[in-house]
């Protein structure tokens, strides 16, 4: 059988040993043989020689898929945008970082995401800019105290959702449109039961109001909206 050796010389470069092939260090690798061909250009991969020094491309193996809160915030990131420093929404509220409403219980979810030190600068005074590590941090905490249960309140099967459609549902209980949707919510608990609710829901969630109004002024909200309507119709719960 072919061995391959294991030990590094530096992080991206390793020694040949006897019965290696361009072939088994890819796989050792995670890469494919033209990942290392093209890392190793000018080298003959049939005149290997044990000693040889190659260069190793790095590996390709997948990140693991993000769950839970991490998930639900890097979802929103996109639709809301990023702001370091204190700006007035489209109805003047007073918002910073990935659309956090400044508010009175503001200091308290600060503190809760361990950034109460950024508090006073960044939403008092609006003198000091909040990194988006630290935004990323407090969306989560937002999700987590407000919007995590808010969305359970509607949805008391919420945990047996795909993740694609808690995400989703996360993402329009954080703008308000699920909630201004009774019939929608009624629909997707009664999907619970019968799985053809789910294309129903769909539907009905894109009669909301705010579809229909975003539609005539050509602004974006609706294919936001059109974005959580595919979620659905593709939902599903565990058994």
């Amino acid at each position: 059988m072919k061995r391959f050796m294991t030990f590094l010389l530096e992080e991206n470069t390793r020694k040949i040993e006897k019965g290696d092939t361009f072939y088994s260090i890819a796989q050792a690798q995670g890469v494919s043989v033209d990942d290392i061909t093209k890392a190793n250009q000018g080298l003959d991969p049939t005149k290997l020689q044990i000693g040889q020094s190659i260069n190793l491309p790095g590996s390709k193996k997948k990140s693991p898929e993000l769950t839970g809160l991490a998930r639900y915030a890097a979802d929103l990131k996109p639709d809301e945008g990023f702001r370091a420093r204190k700006y007035d929404d489209h109805k003047g509220n007073p918002t910073v970082g990935y659309g956090h409403m400044i508010a009175p219980d503001s200091k308290k979810r600060f503190e809760a995401a361990g950034i109460g030190d950024q508090y006073h600068g960044v939403c008092v005074a609006g003198t000091c800019g909040l990194s988006e590590k630290d935004a990323d941090t407090l969306l989560q905490q937002d999700i987590k105290d407000i919007y995590l249960p808010r969305a359970k309140g509607m949805l008391p099967n919420f945990d047996k959702l795909n993740v694609e459609a808690q995400s989703a549902v996360i993402n329009t209980t954080f703008r308000g449109g699920l909630g201004g949707s009774p019939n929608t919510q009624k629909l997707l608990r009664q999907a619970k039961f019968d799985p053809s609710k789910f294309k129903e829901a769909a539907e009905e969630f894109k009669k909301h109001k705010g579809y229909n109004k975003s539609k005539r002024e050509g602004t974006g909200v609706y294919k936001r909206m059109d974005k959580t309507s595919d979620a659905f119709s593709r939902a599903s719960y565990t058994k």
